[in-house]
């Protein structure tokens, strides 16, 4: 097998997507997977169940943002990483991030004031389903201080 360090890959890309893609391969392995040059090879990597946190905050800040998506839709991404993305010039991004269950109730109050009316919609959704809020405090306050910024249709 081929040594696979920083983004120094010898392998065909089918072989990448293959070890990416599978559930026994090392973690050292996943970690030098993440800097592929391949943006697909990335994409799986941030989607893998087994990547670690440290390697979905690395590529939470990918140029690709098909990759930012890839975190963003990972069930492991912690809330933080998910603050982070909410800040993401791709409205993708965002949305995903205002669906998600793992975001925190900041994230969720910061992109109830997103420009997309779509992400609005989600952020308000994802709160709504969430049937006992620590307190619901937080979201009026962030509601409160953006309220001029939010236009209802």
């Amino acid at each position: 097998m081929s040594k696979i360090s920083g983004g120094n890959l010898r392998m065909k890309l089918e072989e990448r997507l293959s070890l990416a893609l599978n559930p026994a391969t090392p973690q050292a392995a996943l970690d030098g997977l993440a800097g592929d040059r391949s943006i697909e090879v990335r994409q799986i990597v941030a989607l893998s169940p087994y990547v670690s946190y440290a390697v979905l905050e690395r590529l939470a800040d990918d140029p690709e943002p098909s990759v930012r998506l890839s975190v963003a839709q990972n069930s492991r991404t912690s809330p933080d990483t998910l603050g982070r993305l909410a800040g993401d010039s791709d409205a993708f991004v965002r949305l995903t991030v205002a669906r998600s269950p793992n975001a925190a109730p900041y994230t969720i109050g910061f992109l109830i004031t997103d420009a997309e009316r779509a992400v609005r919609d989600a952020a308000l959704a994802n709160l709504a389903a969430r049937t006992t809020p620590a307190s619901p405090l937080p979201f009026v306050a962030v509601f409160e201080r953006n309220k001029r910024k939010v236009q209802l249709e």
